[in-house]
């Protein structure tokens, strides 16, 4: 499912991963393992968020851009993103069995919601990768469940002039 980011919306997920990186960075976090994203902890949160967003608006969710350890990133899902068009979706030994995680490829401001998984199901001993950065479970594209075509997407979050439409 494509979805493309107005430039509002890509301001205000700039403006959230801004935060989360002040935060992070702030309060002495250590870098994220992610094994398919930048090792630059400000690109990772700023694409993360970008495609969180992307997210939410492709599935029609609420997205707060609050990120919290525990929480879901949009709606019930968790999201992992890459630039890679044929890139993996990866799955961490951290993350709960029973938890659906969402692909993202990414292009700002062009996004493909590709699919998801139950992290239970991608943790197959075939999907198991192992790189210098550490290990995880890389699940290729063809095993993940599709959304429905029949969501309708949110509109840009800079369209004031549908929110005063009161026919």
């Amino acid at each position: 499912m494509l979805v493309r980011l107005s430039p509002g919306e890509v301001k205000l997920a700039c403006l959230h991963a801004a935060e989360r990186y002040a935060s992070a960075v702030s309060r002495g976090a250590k870098p994220k393992e992610n094994i398919d994203q930048p090792e630059d902890r400000s690109a990772t949160d700023f694409i993360s968020c970008m495609a969180e967003l992307a997210a939410a608006k492709g599935l029609n969710l609420y997205w707060s851009g609050v990120a919290g350890i525990g929480s879901n990133d949009v709606g019930p899902y968790e999201v992992r993103s890459t630039h890679h068009q044929n890139g993996k979706l990866v799955i961490y030994e951290k993350d709960r069995n029973d938890q659906d995680i969402v692909l993202v490829i990414c292009n700002p401001p062009e996004f493909n919601v590709v699919g998801y998984i139950n992290a239970k199901e991608g943790k197959k001993d075939s999907y198991k990768y192992t790189s210098p950065r550490g290990w995880c479970w890389m699940v290729p594209q063809d095993r993940l469940q599709r959304f429905e075509n029949k969501i309708e997407q949110a509109p840009p979050m800079d369209s004031y002039e549908r929110l005063f439409d009161l026919r």
